[in-house]
């Protein structure tokens, strides 16, 4: 369920701004949750209802199988009604009922924006952010080797991170999750950066002194000192001769 998503092609161009989101299917379509609605090129999701919960997942997956197992998303919510959730569900999410309020899910880790709690497997977190409302830009980061969850609260036209919460995600394969309530409420994805771990050969993570990373090549016989070679060479042959003359 990967996407080709464009990312920046180099550290010095600009971050995207915050009114223009990234393109490509951002969203998915496949299934959408109770009174979800997707603009034409798949960047927003929206609610507009009295009441219920409708949940909405992102188009990619990522984990340890698949193309991508780390990511950065920065998501900006430009309208909240009474309430919504943010972060990241498992696999076995899917399938499920997407109209609940998703601290209710076992399979979902991530924040309320309304009181900035957080929750794992449908438990509160000792974590807080501060409460949120429109215009709250999120920066959320996937490490699934590591089954981390970081989302931040970022500063006002700012990438510079005010609060942030560590969670542990549910599942080897997860995907970003938002949840809407009663009211209206809208949310864009800004930015989309996601990478693969570098596995070493043998699918060692740190290398040993005795591989071949490490191996240090021997000085070659007869090769031409250093000049602090020759100075301890000479030391060596000077105390040579003062001991023959004892």
């Amino acid at each position: 369920m990967a996407t080709m998503l464009r990312r920046p092609s180099s550290q010095s161009e600009a971050v995207t701004p915050a009114t223009e989101p990234v393109s490509g299917p951002l969203w998915h379509s496949g299934k959408l949750g109770n009174g979800i609605s997707l603009n034409a090129d798949l960047s927003t999701i929206s609610r507009r209802a009295k009441s219920g919960w409708g949940t909405q997942l992102a188009e990619t997956w990522y984990g340890n199988m698949a193309p991508e197992d780390h990511a950065t998303i920065v998501l900006q919510i430009t309208g909240i009604g009474e309430n919504a959730f943010v972060g990241a569900v498992g696999h076995n999410f899917y399938p499920g009922s997407w109209d609940m309020p998703l601290k209710e899910s076992h399979h979902f880790s991530g924040i309320e924006l309304a009181t900035g709690e957080a929750f794992e497997k449908a438990l509160p977190c000792m974590q807080k952010l501060s409460p949120m409302g429109k215009d709250t830009r999120l920066r959320i980061t996937f490490d699934v080797p590591q089954r981390e969850l970081v989302i931040e609260q970022l500063r006002e036209f700012s990438e510079e991170a005010r609060y942030s919460v560590n969670l542990r995600l549910t599942s080897n394969r997860v995907c970003l999750a938002v949840c809407f309530g009663p009211g209206n409420s809208e949310a864009v994805l800004q930015s989309v950066d996601g990478s693969k771990t570098r596995v070493i050969k043998g699918n060692k993570h740190i290398t040993d002194l005795w591989d071949p990373e490490n191996v240090i090549a021997p000085p070659e016989l007869g090769g031409k000192l250093t000049p602090e070679e020759e100075a301890r060479k000479k030391v060596r042959e000077n105390e040579f001769h003062v001991a023959a003359l004892l």
